[in-house]
């Protein structure tokens, strides 16, 4: 009986805490995905059609539109916490699956067609914000394979897309975040002239297809 009592209380408790704390829950989905041959070593969108394969990235960029929030009970830590939560956000739809392949031989163990997705890894460069941070010449990179949460392309981008999308819809700054997928190849690719596919599935069973321009690998 007295954990019936405690917990319709604590049903009754969680909004009204919440709502004395202003929590907001903004909720993004992704309609548009872009992809760009990136130079990570220069940091900057390729102008030219070839590249070292040690710096090549791929930049994804996205367009999405905020969403009503359903079945989203995010009770946070705000009854343990002294002061409220921030807000909550997330894509409605996230992103289950990454398919990435190539039209054209990588090596002989990745023949053309072959699945790439573990040859990438995420990667972030921004503006130098915190003078803990590691930066060279006040550019951040950060591997987020270090964070167990994001190590995964999938995670790496649901995270980051609705961050991005977050701030921008409540008038915050956002520094210019670059979000990569970062090829990465025990030797250096010359040769074949590649354009890579890239399948971006969500939980609704939605897919995006995105492709990059033609690169050549030196």
């Amino acid at each position: 009986m007295r954990n019936f009592i405690f917990i319709s209380l604590l049903i009754v408790a969680i909004p009204i805490v919440e709502s004395c704390c202003h929590i907001e829950e903004f909720c993004f989905e992704v309609t548009t995905i872009l992809t760009s041959n990136y130079d990570v070593e220069n940091d900057q969108v390729l102008s030219k059609d070839s590249i070292n394969s040690k710096s090549y990235a791929i930049q994804i960029n996205s367009i999405a539109e905020e969403v009503l929030c359903l079945l989203n009970f995010n009770f946070g830590a705000s009854l343990n916490a002294i002061g409220c939560d921030p807000d909550y956000y997330t894509l409605s739809d996230k992103l289950e699956n990454i398919s990435i392949i190539s039209d054209a031989d990588l090596s002989e163990e990745f023949p053309k067609g072959s699945e790439l997705n573990t040859l990438f890894y995420p990667l972030e460069i921004r503006e130098a914000t915190d003078e803990k941070e590691v930066c060279r010449n006040g550019k951040c990179r950060i591997d987020w394979r270090i964070n167990a949460d994001f190590d995964e392309l999938e995670e790496f981008f649901n995270n980051s897309i609705a961050y991005d999308n977050y701030y921008s819809s409540v008038g915050g700054i956002i520094n210019d975040r670059r979000k990569l997928f970062k090829l990465e190849f025990p030797h250096a690719i010359k040769g074949n002239r590649h354009q890579f596919t890239l399948d971006f599935l969500f939980s609704s069973g939605k897919k995006i297809r995105a492709k990059t321009k033609t690169i050549i690998f030196k």
